[in-house]
């Protein structure tokens, strides 16, 4: 006999789980993620474009470059962590409809008996 409040419980943690998918891919956030990199990554074309070589002494006179390409990688981590956090949910409810298809079948196999 299946055991329908297990599959309750592993429809509730998918439910969970695409309620957390809809939140880290939800249009606007992520529109401002990438606006965000976008402006570092102009402001360290900017930045380049003042950089002379011929006028490049010594350390401090690339730290403005740098700093601003450190930006460009903060926003790409930024990114890469909502992406990590999407898959870890998406492998959330995965594992709830394989563990609801294993009880199903499991089941099926007693019934048979």
């Amino acid at each position: 006999m299946t055991n329908r409040d297990a599959i309750r419980r592993q429809l509730a943690i998918i439910d969970e789980a695409l309620g957390s998918l809809e939140f880290y891919c939800e249009t606007e956030i992520v529109g401002d993620d990438t606006r965000h990199l976008l402006t570092d990554i102009k402001g360290a074309q900017r930045q380049h474009a003042r950089t002379d070589a011929d006028k490049v002494e010594e350390s401090w006179d690339v730290k403005p470059l740098y700093d601003r390409v450190k930006s460009i990688q903060t926003s790409l981590r930024v990114l890469r962590n909502n992406l990590d956090l999407s898959d870890k949910a998406c492998e959330k409810a995965l594992d709830a409809c394989r563990s609801i298809s294993s009880a199903v079948e499991k089941d099926e196999t007693d019934d048979e008996l």
